[in-house]
């Protein structure tokens, strides 16, 4: 296995990680501050549990349960939540979106978060660390699947949360219309102001009308030199310090 590196976090979360692999980044805490309040939820390619951790430790769900592909990440995400008091909160699938047909009930989650994958296989750089290149590469499921498994698992006005990649939200949106999903809002990401957006924060709702709001976007940094963060971020790094 890969060396672990521990980390506090924001909202006093001790994180094991592996020193190799995807490390907590602002990805995720945008998408925790994204995300809306439920007492069941599900997290699609849970890692190190990072995600679902945020949002137990900040009220927003009740319990989280994790799927995740890696077996060095379920298992790195089942210590985590034992490390950090959220046993009985928290638990991990540990196999592919696909697989997670009667492990999780139909209709059982009030949301599902995630930060999925969204290069295929043969696209990008192929990182020579498997940990790394399953984080971003499609390798068993695109995200039809993810989408498919969270249309399953989502009750009726369930909430879908996810961070994409601006330049693949056709495929976003696409899988989730086909799967019932209706998206609801969307919030684009800036590195700062006058820059291309390098991410995008999307809401769908589960048998949802035909209403969709595009929110003001987020800019990571206050100008162009990237020294120092926008009040916006600030704010959000602070309320989950």
């Amino acid at each position: 296995m890969e060396s672990i590196v521990t980390t506090k976090i924001n909202a006093g979360i001790m994180l094991d990680e592996l020193k190799g692999g995807i490390r907590f980044g602002t990805d995720t805490l945008l998408l925790s501050h994204f995300c809306g309040k439920g007492k069941n939820g599900g997290d699609l390619g849970s890692g190190s549990g990072v995600l679902s951790f945020l949002l137990l430790a900040t009220g927003k769900a009740g319990h989280m349960t994790g799927v995740e592909l890696i077996k060095e990440y379920a298992e790195l995400s089942v210590s985590n939540a034992e490390k950090n008091g959220l046993t009985g909160k928290f638990e991990c699938h540990n196999c592919g979106v696909e697989e997670v047909s009667g492990k999780i009930p139909a209709g059982s989650m009030d949301f599902v978060v995630t930060n999925p994958p969204y290069l295929k296989n043969a696209c990008g750089r192929q990182n020579r660390n498997p940990l790394k290149f399953a984080a971003f590469h499609e390798t068993t499921a695109g995200i039809d699947g993810f989408c498919a498994l969270a249309s399953h698992i989502l009750k009726s006005g369930g909430k879908f949360y996810c961070i994409y990649r601006p330049e693949y939200l056709a495929k976003l949106i696409y899988a989730m219309e086909t799967n019932r999903i209706k998206p609801k809002k969307l919030r684009f990401v800036h590195p700062s102001e006058g820059k291309s957006p390098s991410l995008v924060l999307v809401e769908g709702k589960k048998d949802g009308n035909d209403s969709l709001v595009i929110l003001d976007p987020l800019y990571i940094y206050a100008d162009g030199s990237h020294a120092k963060y926008s009040p916006e971020t600030e704010g959000i790094y602070n309320e989950l310090a």
